[in-house]
């Protein structure tokens, strides 16, 4: 049996009428256990 028997594939397209870009420097002040914190919640996500 092949890897693909049995499976429909399809695929779409979109157009892209525009792109646009957020890339303002910004500064961000935190405490080092705050950013402890946030990286130990947000670890294996």
């Amino acid at each position: 049996m092949k890897p693909t028997d049995g499976l429909k594939t399809s695929s779409r397209t979109i157009d892209i009428e525009s792109i646009h870009s957020n890339i303002t420097p910004e500064i961000l002040e935190i405490t080092i256990d705050k950013l402890k914190i946030v990286l130990l919640e947000n670890e294996g996500t």
